[in-house]
Parts: C-alpha cells; sequence; structure tokens
C-alpha cells in the first residue's frame, strides 16, 4: 500500500469527462480552485497519439534528453532551463506544484490557468529557449514528451509523490533529501514532506513515461 507524502490537502471536486484534440512559481498542491479534471489513459505514446487538452488543468509531464544523454543537470542546462522557464511564464503563466530534473530525464506537475490548455506551446518555447542557450550541448531534447492529465486526488497524490522519488529510484541517491534538483525541498519547508520522507515509499502501478 502506498502512502502519500502530502499533508492537509483540500477536497477536490473532479468531473470525469475527456476531450482529445489535435496537438498544434512553484505553488502548494493542490489548488482548491481546481475543477474539470479528465480522466486520460496512461498509455505508451502511440504514433497518432492525440494530447487530451483541459482548460485550468493539471499535467504531469515527463521530457527527456536527445538519446537520453546525461546532460539535463549540468550547470549550464539548469541555468538555461530556469531563465527558459521563468520568460515563457511572463506571457504564459502556469504554475509548477512538482518537480524533479534528472541527468537524462526530468518530471513535472503543472497546473495551467482556468482559460488555457496550450501546455505545448509552453514546452515548445522552453525547449528551443534552452537549446538556443546552450548550442556546446545540443541536441538537448528528445522532440515529444510525454503528457498525463490528472483526474483526482489520488492520482495526483501518486505523481507527486513519484516526482520526489524518482531520484533514489534511479540510484541517484540513497534518500530523497539528498538530491538537490527537485522542489522536495521546498515541500519540506512548508509542511508537505517530513524532512526524511520516502524510506517506506512504494511506486504506485501507473506508467510514468519514463
Amino acid at each position: 500500500q502506498k502512502t502519500s507524502g502530502i499533508n492537509a490537502r483540500p477536497t477536490l471536486h473532479f468531473q470525469q469527462t475527456a476531450t482529445a484534440t489535435n496537438e498544434s512559481g512553484v505553488g502548494r498542491p493542490f489548488m482548491a480552485n481546481s475543477k474539470n479534471i479528465p480522466h486520460f489513459p496512461t498509455t505508451l505514446l502511440p504514433m497518432h497519439y492525440r494530447r487530451n487538452y483541459q482548460q485550468g488543468g493539471c499535467y504531469f509531464f515527463t521530457l527527456v534528453s536527445h538519446q537520453r544523454r546525461p546532460i539535463l543537470t549540468h550547470p549550464d542546462i539548469r541555468h538555461a532551463l530556469r531563465e527558459a522557464i521563468e520568460a515563457v511564464r511572463q506571457n504564459a503563466p502556469f504554475t509548477i506544484l512538482a518537480w524533479v530534473l534528472l541527468p537524462e530525464h526530468l518530471h513535472t506537475l503543472w497546473q495551467l490557468p482556468d482559460n488555457d490548455a496550450n501546455y505545448s506551446m509552453r514546452w515548445n518555447q522552453i525547449k528551443r529557449r534552452t537549446s538556443h542557450q546552450c548550442p556546446h550541448l545540443a541536441p538537448i531534447w528528445q522532440r515529444r514528451f510525454w503528457e498525463h492529465t490528472i483526474r483526482d486526488e489520488a492520482d495526483f497524490a501518486a505523481h507527486f509523490d513519484y516526482i520526489h522519488f524518482n531520484p533514489v529510484k534511479h540510484g541517484h541517491v540513497n534518500r530523497v533529501s539528498d538530491w538537490a534538483y527537485s522542489t522536495f525541498h521546498r515541500h519540506v519547508k512548508n509542511g508537505i514532506y517530513p524532512h526524511d520522507w520516502g524510506d517506506s515509499y512504494s511506486e504506485a502501478t501507473i506508467n510514468y513515461g519514463e
């Protein structure tokens, strides 16, 4: 039985509806006014995958480096990625609820504004800006990315915990608190997690797009 590290989450009300369309800073989880979060199956990304866009939705993303090269924690890329995110959020805001950066991939949870569903535009700009600032490390990104629409509070908790445990899962550190490149430390400070969280973590059986 998996135990979430999230404490005192507000009661959420989710609407189990979904639509699929053509593909064209850090906040406390979960936003109390989040609504209309649809169910969308977590399946492998097929060749003719049609992304799910839901205005105001909460989404889990996985992005992988080109040919899984262990470059994403390089200081130049970390700096460029941070600047790219801040630049994009100036005109296309979103809230990062959870984040982890590993050498060859990253995971994150985003909350989009109520009247907006265009996460693809945001990721395209972030990837392009990062690559532009680091030509000496290009190519940086795989062309596609994994997206999963969060459907309810349990789904959110599973992905939230998975993100923060990921460095231990992949053998980079022995304890969650030992990894610098995640939002875990911020959530410890905010009382979401205890400092020693993760010692008894058991991963949910979900496809996380790795």
